[in-house]
């Protein structure tokens, strides 16, 4: 298989789930950022233009972008609304660029598959890293790669129902990463993966309710229950894995939630990063009542974290939503939820087109636009919590696109049967 520009383009997707950055002069440096560099700069000297198509999802996220410049020329340094006005534009860039390079449907599988066997190999390679320290469960000391595992078992529990050759292979594909996703001790992605993965199967057998699909669901089903039950029979009952109750027992701390105290004592929590985690919180509904409408600006949250507790929290909101409201208040909040909106229903409409490969890709699509709005409630704000939303809007836009061509196509063949009619009864 010759390698071409989509499958490179899936390959510095994956990257952004790998902790490889740089920071030079105070902008974040990512492989990805390199490769769309490269890519614009061969463009302008090929003198060729990529096709900006849009649709009313992307409109909706121009406005919001704009806004979040517009907003913060009067609130942050220069300096600043300059580097993330071009990390927006950088990311509006790889959307178009995504749009691009899937309308064609086997190219758009293949782009899917790259980013499936991708993240793939990164949370096994998080596994292995984990598992050569001694740790076998709870693989948390690399970030980024974390987020790979709800992504990979979700992707894995698709491709078991979308292919037809392969079931038993996909089956224990899916079976692996679940366990993964499992250890993981990921709690954002276990959520993520719920939500994502019922819509999905909700979806898919409200289109066709066949014998074979609830066959597929029944031994998958059947399948899971029996392995999940001997995993946490294991789990349970090993010492090296007792970070299960561990997880369970830090649900203790979401009633600091409702005390007075806002910073507090990290000693009365069972988790320092649920600490971390509900004391951003409580400052940051707090500096949103004195910002109500428009917000401090972008990118000021950490700044004003780092002076109201001394340095001791220097991290970005651990809730993509948190930081919009405090940083572009309640008009950026809800200009970013219309867009949201707006995704879900275009996809949900997809999800019933009379095409089958277009409902199939559009319940697909909704199902990792959903796993990504679950787990920014808890990710802080980086190129990977933008990358979760546009990636699925890139690819409705070239769902869009193939959906007026097949529109074109059909119109063409009625007018040429007319004319073939008309001239038979010239004739």
């Amino acid at each position: 298989m010759k390698i071409k520009f989509h499958h490179i383009l899936a390959f510095f997707i994956v990257t952004l789930f790998l902790d490889v950055e740089y920071v030079v002069s105070g902008f974040t440096i990512r492989p990805l950022d390199i490769f769309l560099g490269l890519v614009l700069c061969l463009i302008l000297f090929s003198q060729k233009m990529i096709k900006m198509k849009s649709n009313t999802a992307c409109i909706s996220f121009y406005v919001f972008a704009i806004f979040i410049i517009l907003n913060s020329f009067t609130k942050v340094p220069f300096i600043s609304v300059v580097k993330e006005a071009i990390q927006i534009i950088e990311y509006l860039f790889l959307m178009h660029l995504i749009a691009n390079v899937t309308v064609d449907p086997v190219k758009r599988k293949e782009f899917l598959n790259i980013i499936f066997w991708g993240t793939g190999i990164v949370a096994f390679y998080s596994v292995l890293y984990h598992v050569s320290r001694g740790i076998y469960s709870g693989y948390k000391l690399l970030d980024l790669p974390k987020f790979s595992f709800s992504y990979f078992a979700l992707m894995a529990v698709i491709n078991y129902f979308d292919t037809k050759k392969n079931k038993v292979f996909y089956l224990f594909a899916s079976l692996f990463a679940l366990l993964m996703l499992l250890l993981s001790g990921e709690r954002k992605g276990w959520a993520g993966f719920l939500v994502a993965i019922s819509f999905f199967l909700l979806l898919q057998f409200k289109s066709s309710a066949s014998k074979k699909n609830i066959k597929a669901l029944v031994t998958f089903a059947t399948v899971i229950f029996i392995v999940g039950f001997i995993a946490v029979i294991v789990l349970l009952s090993n010492s090296d894995f007792h970070y299960l109750d561990k997880q369970f027992s830090s649900v203790s701390d979401f009633q600091n939630l409702f005390t007075s105290s806002t910073i507090g004592s990290s000693e009365s929590y069972e988790n320092k990063s649920d600490y971390v985690r509900i004391v951003m919180f409580k400052l940051g509904i707090l500096l949103f009542f004195k910002n109500p409408f428009f917000g401090i600006g972008i990118d000021q949250f950490i700044v004003y974290m780092a002076k109201v507790t001394q340095g001791d929290i220097h991290k970005d909101a651990h809730n993509f939503y948190l930081k919009v409201l405090v940083e572009e208040g309640l008009v950026g909040l809800v200009l970013f939820l219309i867009f949201s909106l707006i995704v879900f229903v275009l996809l949900l409409k997809m999800a019933y087109s009379k095409i089958p490969h277009i409902a199939f890709t559009a319940r697909c699509l909704l199902s990792l636009f959903l796993l990504g709005s679950v787990v920014n409630f808890f990710l802080s704000s980086t190129a990977l919590s933008w990358m979760i939303f546009l990636w699925p809007v890139g690819m409705l836009i070239a769902l869009d696109s193939e959906i007026k061509k097949i529109e074109i196509m059909k119109e063409n063949d009625y007018a040429a049967t007319c004319n073939l009619k008309r001239k038979q009864v010239l004739v």
